[in-house]
């Protein structure tokens, strides 16, 4: 683990420029800063080195066009903390370099050269003063004279006069070469005399010597710093600092040339905060100007010449910026997703009585984007996870944008929840925290329309976006596969290519939508779409939080309409090896359903049930109050677990048609068979008042206010698992991300004694993962049997779900096992029947020859049913000819016609429309051709 960083933002400073006096090891920008003292380390040695050479030399004092490179660059996109971070480090060099001398600054301790030198007073300079009449030289100019004048006046006695009218002519001769190049045509004038006037020859070529005079006027102006503030040893060094060159677009090259052409000189060092992508953009913006003549003449020659130009215009311009700031310079901060191990705390602004009050502090060692995302639970009670990657599509990517996040969240009111003394307190304080997180959840919704999608989704889509925040469930959800459907456009048939074996009963199915979710982000990378589809999902998370809030849990119902995962939820649990079933959705028959709640809660709720009719109805519930409860928490538990569905065959595809009807029809039938899920569980837990109108108990005498007062019971009794319940769903996030977990953890490696004992173990395991995922990835921890027990009225103990679960199973596989064993039963009874037909011979014998083919023609594919029907025929005529001639016919293979008639029986038993193999057709045509004529030999 790396050095824990420090973000401090102190509230009414937020938003400005953080200057800071020293750098510290927990700086968020430590690293960079690290990077600049080894850079400048280098600048300056390179710097003491060029000066020592120039006094053993004959020749000019530097070779001025071999010296080092003396820019360093913070770079990086708006709001990344450049100016911030350049600042900082520039004050640093000023105000707490010389500490390190007297050991009590210890950051620079390693970079031995910078503590040879001392940096005098930085020039910072802001590219907005430039203009068409003043430029950088100007400013700079301007600036240490400025500097020059106070320290004299403040202190004349510090130097001679000689050296301060040198000074100021050294200032007078800069200052006419910088306005004479500033003044292109005026310069001409004064250099070029008609009437041949001599004098005028000591002014030409004043603005060649410009570079050489003002790295003169540098070195006379630090020496003049140096011997009024005392110092002796060390060298002084100017630091010029410029902030966002890359802003003022007309002026930016312009500005680069002057730095490239008189700037890089020794004594000087340049640092700089710079988008590089965008001063390459002036450059190139320039360049194109320049050669304004030949592009504008390429246009009308071929479009690939036209090009051509435009890459080496492009690749001038980089090549250009890349020698004016080498890359080896450039310091890159780091976006703001990327931060690690960082504490973030965000107070009030101290004063001289005490420190700023501390309003919100992250956990210690947390990466920025999971402390935010944590910070926005802590507030909202929403939940948002972050990528595989650790970054996130909700949260900005650079650290001004960041602050605002962290800032507007952090403001909202804190969810304290305060200590109860007594239970009467309970509700009142849960009501207050309700209160607090539905403001903040709509203060959050305002934020996201207003800032996020306005940012991240432009266009129509964001104008849709906006709207389906007011739009009713049926809407919302069409019009979030129609959104899906405008983002992916025909790559959204890759998932509708994957259903498996399930239909949607409704086109606004919300599952449906989940289900785009979950295979879109498994079969297709694109970071431009995954954030537009996370705004939906953000969408929905914010809509369904709200409605729980506002305790609106009918608008969840019917957005969610019974399903959250669909097809997707049926690998969450490990299936029962070598057995027909699935243990996460199931159908079986209402009466086993039934004996297995009867057991449960203490009811006779099967006795209800009419199974000798057509059509399963049910009597009355109990007049006995007691029975009559019991009854009434049977049916609730009845339509908690389950839901009705329609199954239908269509060749070898099975339709499930998920739907939320009512339970009891008005004319008291109910199905034979229902689906048995732990989705209908989770689902229906967090709105247990709709299985009132699911139950549709009037039909057997039995008001909804009888049924709601029992609902109402189990509701205040399991109070936390229905907030469990409701945090899975209500969190788009959680939702998707829970059901991989469930894939991807469902095994358990424990040893069992039975199969009931294996069921429940599975069972646990998945409500076990539930608790992990959370642990895991949001760090709640559950306390308690969360969900795994519910506690009903009339019964002492919580009935383990678990258990519950695995008994269905239990039943469903004996269930299973008897059909199976009835299956092979019948099919062994028919494969008997078929032989003792061939070879009995009765005396009487009712049956008529019934005529078949002698063979199948091999143009034409042949079912197995019509095999089949050939090969009854054939034993109809074979019994005939066995009584009537009293013996078998010549050439009968007894045990061959009975092994073909037993194989195909075997493939008409999984569908009648299957195709014989050849096989098969030839094993037909040996035994009837053979047959037939004997059989109807006249």
């Amino acid at each position: 683990m790396g050095k824990q960083s420090e973000l401090i933002i102190t509230k009414g400073q937020e938003f400005k420029i953080v200057v800071k006096d020293s750098i510290k090891e927990d700086d968020v920008f430590i690293d960079q800063y690290e990077q600049a003292a080894g850079m400048l380390n280098t600048i300056v040695a390179e710097s003491i080195a060029a000066g020592e050479r120039a006094e053993k030399s004959v020749k000019a004092l530097y070779s001025l066009n071999e010296y080092e490179n003396n820019i360093i660059a913070f770079c990086g996109e708006r709001g990344e903390g450049k100016s911030s971070a350049m600042l900082t480090f520039i004050n640093s060099l000023y105000t707490n370099l010389p500490k390190t001398l007297q050991g009590d600054d210890k950051f620079y301790v390693g970079y031995p050269e910078l503590r040879k030198v001392h940096f005098s007073a930085p020039i910072i300079i802001d590219p907005s003063q430039f203009d068409d009449v003043h430029n950088i030289l100007d400013i700079i100019l301007a600036k240490i004279y400025r500097n020059f004048d106070r320290i004299y006046e403040e202190n004349n006695r510090c130097v001679d006069e000689y050296d301060v009218n040198r000074l100021q002519n050294q200032f007078q001769k800069v200052y006419r070469e910088v306005s004479m190049i500033n003044n292109q045509s005026k310069m001409l004038d004064d250099e070029f005399d008609y009437e041949g006037n001599i004098g005028k020859l000591s002014k030409l070529g004043e603005s060649t010597d410009l570079k050489e005079d003002l790295q003169e006027l540098i070195k006379q102006y630090l020496a003049f710093i140096k011997k009024c503030s005392d110092r002796e040893n060390e060298k002084e060094r100017l630091i010029i600092a410029i902030d966002d060159l890359d802003l003022c677009n007309s002026n930016a090259y312009k500005m680069a040339e002057q730095i490239r052409k008189y700037l890089i000189i020794p004594q000087i060092i340049i640092i700089m905060a710079v988008k590089i992508e965008q001063l390459e953009l002036c450059v190139e913006e320039n360049t194109i100007a320049e050669f304004k003549g030949v592009v504008s003449t390429e246009k009308r020659q071929a479009e690939e010449k036209q090009n051509r130009i435009g890459v080496e215009i492009q690749g001038m311009s980089e090549r250009y910026v890349a020698k004016l700031i080498p890359k080896a310079r450039r310091i890159y901060l780091p976006k703001a997703q990327s931060i690690e191990d960082i504490r973030v705390i965000y107070k009030e602004k101290d004063t001289e009585e005490k420190k700023g009050t501390v309003i919100w502090e992250s956990e210690t060692n947390e990466n920025l984007v999971k402390a935010v995302l944590d910070l926005i639970r802590e507030r909202t009670g929403m939940i948002f996870l972050p990528e595989k990657s650790g970054m996130s599509y909700l949260l900005p990517d650079n650290l001004r944008d960041m602050v605002n996040w962290i800032v507007f969240v952090a403001d909202m009111k804190k969810v304290c929840i305060p200590q109860k003394e007594d239970e009467s307190k309970k509700d009142l304080d849960d009501a207050k925290i309700q209160e607090i997180y539905l403001k903040n959840i709509r203060s959050f919704i305002q934020y996201f329309n207003g800032e996020w999608i306005t940012r991240q989704v432009p266009g129509m889509l964001g104008n849709k976006l906006h709207l389906m925040e007011k739009m009713d469930n049926f809407h919302l959800n069409m019009n979030a596969q129609e959104v899906l459907h405008d983002i992916y456009g025909q790559d959204i048939e890759k998932v509708d290519a994957t259903k498996v074996n399930i239909e949607a009963e409704r086109i606004d199915s919300f599952w449906k939508v989940m289900q785009y979710f979950l295979k879109l982000k498994k079969s297709i990378y694109d970071f431009d779409r995954e954030c537009k589809i996370y705004g939906l999902k953000v969408l929905y998370t914010m809509k369904i939080n709200q409605w729980i809030r506002e305790k609106k849990e009918q608008k969840v119902s019917g957005l969610i309409d019974g399903y959250v995962w669909g097809s997707e939820f049926e690998g969450v649990m490990q299936n029962v090896r070598h057995e027909q079933i699935n243990r996460s959705r199931f159908e079986m028959e209402l009466k086993k359903i039934v004996e297995v709640l009867d057991e449960c809660v203490g009811s006779n709720f099967v006795g209800k049930i009419n199974f000798d009719s057509q059509r399963q109805t049910l009597a009355n519930v109990s007049s006995n109050e007691k029975e009559r409860e019991k009854e009434i928490t049977t049916l609730i538990l009845l339509a908690l677990f389950s839901n009705p569905f329609t199954s239908i065959t269509d060749k070898d595809r099975k339709i499930i048609t998920l739907n939320s009807n009512q339970l009891i029809a008005g004319n008291r039938q109910i199905r034979e068979k229902l689906q048995i899920s732990l989705e209908n569980y989770i689902v229906n837990l967090c709105d247990l008042k709709v299985l009132v109108k699911k139950i549709n108990a009037n039909a057997i005498g039995v008001s909804d206010d009888e049924v709601e007062s029992v609902v109402s019971q189990i509701i205040e009794n399991n109070k936390k698992s229905i907030e469990y319940a409701q945090r899975i769903i209500s969190n788009m996030d959680v939702a998707c991300e829970l059901v991989k977990y469930w894939e991807d953890n469902k095994d358990y490696k424990s040893g069992t004694e039975d199969k009931h004992e294996r069921n429940v173990i599975v069972v646990k395991k998945f409500f076990e993962n539930i608790k992990t995922f959370f642990e895991d990835k949001t760090e709640i921890v559950c306390e308690g049997n969360l969900l795994e027990d519910i506690s009903i009225p009339g019964v002492s103990k919580p009935i383990p779900v678990a258990d519950l679960y695995a008994k269905w199973i239990d039943r469903k596989n004996l269930n299973i096992e008897n059909e199976k064993e009835k299956r092979e039963k019948a099919f062994n009874t028919e494969c008997d029947g078929y032989r003792k037909k061939i070879t009995e011979i009765s005396n009487q014998n009712e049956n008529e020859p019934t005529d078949f083919a002698w063979y199948f023609q091999k143009k034409s594919a042949v079912t197995v049913e019509r095999l089949k029907i050939q090969l009854e025929n054939c034993a109809k005529s074979i019994s005939y000819y066995n009584g009537k001639n009293k013996q078998y016919p010549d050439k009968l293979d007894i045990d061959a016609l009975c092994e073909l008639y037993k194989d195909a029986l075997e493939l008409y038993n999984k569908g009648k429309d299957n195709i014989i193999s050849e096989e098969m057709r030839e094993r037909y045509k040996d035994c009837a051709g053979r047959l037939r004529p004997i059989l109807f030999r006249k």
